[in-house]
């Protein structure tokens, strides 16, 4: 699917953000990887419990951010691709 590439970007962006700001990565992966979709700001996976509250919110905007592009029509896609540098190049989805 042409829109990995980017949620792979996204969420490598989301893991160095929150391993510098002192999370280390492999909380963050366990805790990414615990996300269901009955996960909420208050009701956080046993493997989310350690991370900050600031740090547990990027990754739910990240795994809303996922679902959301995950649900656009190749059109949409493009179209997105399209409005980043004038070209339908893949400069979003990566390919």
């Amino acid at each position: 699917m042409r829109i990995k590439p980017a949620l792979t970007t996204a969420s490598l962006i989301v893991t160095l953000t929150l391993t510098l700001t002192g999370c280390s990565s492999y909380t963050v992966n366990d805790c990414r990887k615990a996300l269901t979709d009955t996960s909420t700001e208050t009701n956080r996976p046993k493997e989310c419990q350690d991370i900050s509250q600031a740090d547990y919110e990027a990754l739910l905007m990240s795994r809303d951010l996922d679902k959301a592009l995950d649900g656009l029509s190749d059109e949409d896609k493009d179209l997105l691709d399209y409005h980043d540098d004038g070209q339908l190049n893949d400069s979003i989805t990566g390919g």
